[in-house]
């Protein structure tokens, strides 16, 4: 069993920085539109000195079922070139629109799956939030939570796996134009996680978690 550990500490490592990627869609699309959107970023580290954002990267496509339905899929590149292949699938539903300065309501269910080859993870997630529109813009600010579901048994080492949910929040700002978007967020990664004495030196607050800094461009079809 040892020979696994550093393939299943590696998948650990890159499932927790890009599943806690940023959102992919915040709002859904228009019926039929389709989006190829790409992110780069991730928790924030301490490294040779620097505090950085580490650049995982992810791809999504999507496609607007309804005007208040979109599906996607998103494929993360950097945990390929590190050996995992890891991808997920999802929807964006639109539970209320925005009435003044009562914000929007949506939701979205997500699916992710990772594997190492020796090890191999599949867990849910679901994520929720409020939109506000601005100065009859289409630009709007976003908050939310992105709740990650952990159901294995045990972890690393065969540790017991005394977590089972892990709560992110993310804060961002997405710019509309007629052909493409642009969006920055903010993120609290697993903050009941402890950061003390692992692998990573993540920058997170009170020893807790990770700051996640991530950057994403849409192309709209």
């Amino acid at each position: 069993m040892h020979n696994r550990y550093p393939a299943l500490i590696l998948l650990l490592i890159l499932v927790f920085a890009s599943a806690c990627a940023p959102t992919r869609l915040v709002k859904p699309l228009a019926k039929h539109q389709k989006v190829i959107n790409a992110s780069i970023g991730g928790p924030v580290v301490h490294f040779s000195g620097l505090v950085i954002p580490t650049p995982f990267t992810t791809v999504t496509g999507a496609y607007g079922l309804t005007d208040k339905t979109t599906v996607f899929g998103s494929l993360h590149p950097t945990s390929a070139l590190f050996g995992v292949f890891q991808m997920d699938a999802g929807m964006v539903q639109q539970l209320s629109a925005q009435k003044k300065w009562l914000p929007g309501l949506t939701t979205s269910p997500v699916l992710n799956f990772a594997t190492s080859g020796k090890d191999t993870k599949l867990w849910p997630q679901l994520d929720v939030n409020a939109y506000w529109n601005y100065k009859q813009r289409p630009n709007f600010f976003y908050a939310g939570v992105s709740t990650w579901f952990e159901f294995a048994a045990v972890k690393a080492h065969n540790e017991v796996q005394s977590q089972h949910v892990f709560p992110n929040f993310q804060l961002g700002h997405s710019w509309i134009k007629p052909k493409a978007d642009y969006q920055v967020e903010v993120k609290y990664l697993g903050s009941n996680f402890s950061n003390r004495d692992i692998v990573v030196d993540y920058v997170g607050v009170a020893r807790k978690g990770a700051l996640g800094v991530y950057f994403s461009f849409s192309k709209k079809f």
